[in-house]
């Protein structure tokens, strides 16, 4: 099981259980605190969007301008609870954290979040963003579902119709790590999300070691690197064990995956071929899904994943392990995956 990377503690003004950090305050001030590169670029969009003092609104922020955060946006309704008081109702929550946490709050209020802790931790810090006026920057450690460490870490921002009310909040939020053990011991499964330095440390394979490297000089100084820069003469190392997907994005859904290519040596053990398919067209239904569920992963959260997999559909229950890794043209919008398997 890993562990967050760790950070300095910084003194918070929303000093309260349960915030690493809790930080309300003008851009600038929040900026060199943040650690994912998306959430960065959420506060700018939003101080350009700001006219002379004025809030932005909802209109600045349509649905194709924040696909840089498909999946973990959340966008809330500022309303009058029952008593009196402020209430939050979700206009959209992120489709990766209801995936993942197998919940959906859309269209219901803050306060029927089933983590209680959650709620009690949001409500102080939402009101502090209406009553300054500001963006605010919330991290967290906390245990998942399955018992893994989270290091979480969120933006959220007010909005305004009449660019002075705060009406809407609108949020994005990344965790620093995701490793999820889903149903290991039953399964056989074991998934591994983190940045690539992290990951690297639970990559056992040496081919797959040495295309995470790989992976991680074809970016640069790019978030991602292209499909450019695959070249099929850089990977002999595993030939026959690469596969490249499309990613397909559908409106309110989770992204199709198309495969472009579908390794020769795995086609050959696994008895078809799913070259210029889609996954949702697998002949097996549960490895299907199970594949599904890594790559969106990597599509909705834009870090590398780390498969370690007992097949129990293979005639002798073999042990694979895979690495999956995002690719985007511009270097920004992850438009196809690279993933490898190999056998243990």
């Amino acid at each position: 099981m890993s562990t967050p990377p760790p950070f300095s503690p910084l003194v918070s003004p929303l000093a309260q259980p349960g915030f690493d950090l809790g930080l309300c305050g003008e851009p600038e001030d929040l900026k060199p605190h943040l650690l994912n590169p998306p959430l960065a670029r959420l506060l700018d969009d939003w101080n350009v969007s700001r006219t002379a003092g004025r809030l932005p609104g909802r209109a600045e922020f349509p649905p194709e301008r924040l696909r840089y955060l498909l999946g973990n946006i959340f966008m809330l309704d500022v309303e009058t609870g029952a008593d009196g008081g402020t209430e939050f109702r979700y206009r959209v929550f992120g489709s990766n954290f209801s995936f993942a946490r197998g919940f959906d709050l859309t269209g219901k209020q803050l306060s029927e979040h089933p983590d209680p802790h959650a709620a009690a931790r949001a409500y102080p810090a939402f009101g502090e963003i209406l009553r300054r006026r500001q963006p605010l920057l919330g991290r967290w450690s906390a245990t998942g579902q399955h018992g893994e460490t989270l290091l979480a870490e969120m933006m959220v921002l007010p909005l305004s119709d009449d660019g002075v009310t705060v009406n809407r909040l609108l949020a994005g939020q990344f965790n620093q790590t995701l490793d999820l053990d889903i149903e290991r011991q039953r399964a056989g499964l074991e998934l591994v999300y983190a940045e690539p330095e992290l990951l690297g440390l639970r990559v056992r394979h040496p081919g797959l070691q040495h295309l995470l490297t790989d992976w991680r000089i074809w970016r640069g100084a790019r978030r991602y690197p292209g499909r450019a820069d695959v070249q099929p003469e850089r990977l002999r190392y595993l030939l026959g064990n690469l596969f490249l997907l499309d990613v397909v994005p559908q409106q309110d859904a989770l992204p199709r995956f198309r495969y472009r290519l579908f390794g020769s040596n795995v086609a050959r053990f696994r008895g078809y071929d799913l070259s210029n398919r889609f996954l949702d067209e697998h002949p097996d239904s549960s490895l299907g899904e199970t594949a599904r569920r890594a790559y969106a992963m990597v599509a909705l959260h834009g870090r590398p994943l780390w498969v370690d997999l007992i097949d129990a559909h293979a005639s002798l229950g073999s042990r694979f392990e895979g690495l999956i890794l995002p690719l985007a043209s511009d270097g920004e919008t992850i438009d196809m995956l690279l993933a490898a398997q190999v056998m243990r």
